[in-house]
């Protein structure tokens, strides 16, 4: 008897599509348009399904991803709710500035919570310091002393 094998990649799975974003908002708003959904399997996104979540009612949690294009990062900082993507393990000066004009609730950094940082450039922290709360820093282990300066402007701490 032969038997036929398929194989399956399951990295396309850790992959948040346009196509699976819609899906998941539906779902949601069964239970109400204003519900949080809470996406933390999916360690990539792409920038169709950013700018559609950006429009999603209720809160977005993406600690699964690591990082983020700067593209995918302009979108997700116009989302007007509360934003938990604290899994990034990096961030470019472009993502950085993005996240500077978020006006939504919360970006855990008062939002955007950098514990698995581990390198910070300059830029970046000059970016993230601008009107914003206290910030977590656990994981850094590399930081230039321009980076510091600019840390140590934050007047709600790090």
């Amino acid at each position: 008897m032969l038997v036929k094998h398929y194989s399956i990649n399951l990295r396309s799975f850790s992959v948040l599509t346009n196509a699976k974003a819609i899906t998941l908002i539906n779902q949601q708003h069964k239970h109400g348009e204003n519900v949080g959904l809470v996406l933390n399997q999916f360690t990539r996104i792409t920038e169709d399904a950013a700018i559609t979540l950006a429009k999603h009612k209720g809160g977005l949690r993406l600690t699964g991803l690591r990082s983020l294009s700067d593209a995918a990062a302009e979108s997700l900082s116009n989302h007007d709710r509360w934003l938990d993507i604290d899994g990034l393990t990096s961030l470019t000066d472009m993502a950085a500035q993005s996240f500077r004009k978020y006006k939504g609730y919360s970006l855990k950094l008062s939002g955007l919570d950098l514990d698995s940082f581990t390198n910070l450039s300059d830029a970046v922290a000059k970016s993230l310091i601008k009107d914003r709360g206290k910030i977590v820093l656990s994981g850094l282990t590399t930081l230039s002393d321009a980076a510091a300066v600019a840390l140590g402007k934050n007047h709600h701490g790090v």
